[in-house]
């Protein structure tokens, strides 16, 4: 009933009949409230009275709070935290440094860099990745031509002692001699 008087007072209703209107309530709630044939409000219409008259604290209504309007709650609050304050000032320094400002704005683009950076190493750590695989697989192949060598060298060897090759007409190597040096000229 104090929040119906207060919102008449305050001039957002003209009476209880407006204020049920208002709000969606039933005609005769307010009335059976102040009669005392209501023992407690439901939670409902409680909501619908703070929708509508948004100027009360619904904390007030369930019994939570002292202060029957939102702004008598917030200066409650704002007074109580300037008290705070008052009462332990904070631990800052009375005067900003440059290192202060250097460390905050160190910290603030690491927090934007960062993820970046992130992106970055495991776009690498991909590229690290496949260039191992890369090398794996070139090492296979220079074990598979070292083998390769090792058995064309192995059937040079073969040709070069047989007779075959010992009684080729020309000399290994070059079919003609190198020229002499015409030094007479």
């Amino acid at each position: 009933m104090d929040a119906i008087e207060w919102l008449i007072d305050n001039g957002l209703a003209e009476n209880q009949g407006d204020i049920a209107v208002k709000a969606g309530l039933g005609p005769n709630l307010i009335s059976r409230i102040k009669n005392g044939h209501v023992k407690s409000v439901s939670e409902d219409a409680i909501r619908a009275l703070c929708d509508r008259f948004r100027e009360l604290n619904i904390d007030y209504l369930r019994g939570k709070s002292d202060c029957i309007s939102r702004q008598q709650a917030a200066d409650m609050v704002l007074a109580e935290s300037r008290r705070l304050l008052d009462a332990n000032p904070p631990h800052e320094p009375a005067r900003h440094s440059s290192i202060d400002d250097c460390f905050m704005y160190e910290k603030a683009i690491n927090k934007i860099i960062s993820p970046m950076y992130q992106e970055k190493i495991a776009l690498l750590e991909n590229q690290l990745a496949e260039k191992d695989k890369h090398i794996a697989t070139l090492h296979e192949l220079m074990d598979a031509l070292k083998r390769e060598n090792a058995m064309l060298r192995e059937q040079l060897s073969k040709y070069q002692a047989d007779e075959v090759i010992g009684m080729h007409p020309f000399p290994l190597g070059s079919a003609e001699p190198e020229p002499k040096e015409l030094s007479h000229l």
